[in-house]
């Protein structure tokens, strides 16, 4: 759970700061993700770094004044959103399942 949990919470994390470099920020905890068999957490990683860079052009398009702070916010909000959706009930399951281990 400890190692899903952190590896979700990195990749999130460089998805978040690193949305126009996204495919090759999160190639290293995709890798981890693999590494560790977490193979629906992997999936949801590459899924978010295809994503990354429709959020990012969609954000610029929406920017006032082409400010990046407005990108950078709204990128954030975007990767916020599905990891709420996609990702959280992943940790959410490993955690019950660490709870219910003897």
């Amino acid at each position: 759970f400890l190692k899903l949990s952190t590896v979700a919470l990195f990749a999130r994390c460089v998805a978040s700061r690193r949305s126009g470099k996204a495919g090759s920020a999160l190639k290293p905890w995709l890798d981890v993700a693999r590494a560790c068999g977490f193979e629906e957490l992997a999936k949801k990683i590459a899924e978010m770094g295809e994503l990354l860079p429709t959020w990012r052009a969609e954000a610029v398009m929406q920017s006032k004044h082409g400010s990046t702070q407005d990108v950078q916010t709204a990128t954030q909000q975007r990767v916020e959103a599905w990891f709420k959706a996609e990702v959280v009930p992943l940790v959410t399951d490993a955690r019950s399942e660490a709870a219910a281990e003897k």
